[in-house]
């Protein structure tokens, strides 16, 4: 049984360069103090565009899984001993889900969720960029049941 769980919440400020934020939170990730267990990264860590998101900065920065993007994450989880869960513009078959992915601390995948509860309202409609994910996650991390979702699915 796990004591305790030491969590790092990353504040970062994501522009529409997606190496400018993948440099900006691996910075964060080693500035981290010792001994911290997960570092949990903001949505649309991918990017947006004067705190938007567009169809053609989406178009630009979605990738599959296995992209450079995340796999950088994957290699400084490993390096750091931080396990983290972190979000992405995952492409599958074309379609665009707005991703939360969960990386350990020896760089591997333990879970990937697309978001289901798109936020739709208040002049926002993720569902014009997003596709509906359709299954939840549940995995397990340092002796705990991990369950993930993103944002508006708390609702």
């Amino acid at each position: 049984m796990v004591d305790e769980i030491k969590l790092a919440l990353l504040q970062i400020s994501t522009g529409p360069d997606k190496e400018e934020n993948l440099e900006k939170t691996i910075s964060k990730i080693r500035d981290l103090e010792e001994n911290v267990d997960l570092a949990i990264a903001p949505e649309y860590l991918m990017g947006l565009k004067d705190g938007d998101l567009t169809k053609e900065l989406l178009k630009k920065n979605y990738e599959p899984l296995d992209s450079w993007f995340l796999e950088s994450f994957r290699e400084e989880a490993n390096k750091s001993d931080i396990s983290l869960l972190l979000t992405t513009y995952r492409k599958e078959n074309g379609d665009c889900f707005n991703s939360s992915v969960f990386v350990d601390d020896d760089g591997e995948i333990l879970g990937v969720y697309d978001k289901i509860h798109l936020f739709d309202a208040f002049d926002h409609k993720e569902s014009d960029f997003f596709r509906y994910g359709e299954n939840i996650t549940v995995f397990e991390w340092n002796s705990l049941n991990i369950g993930l979702a993103t944002c508006f699915d708390l609702r």
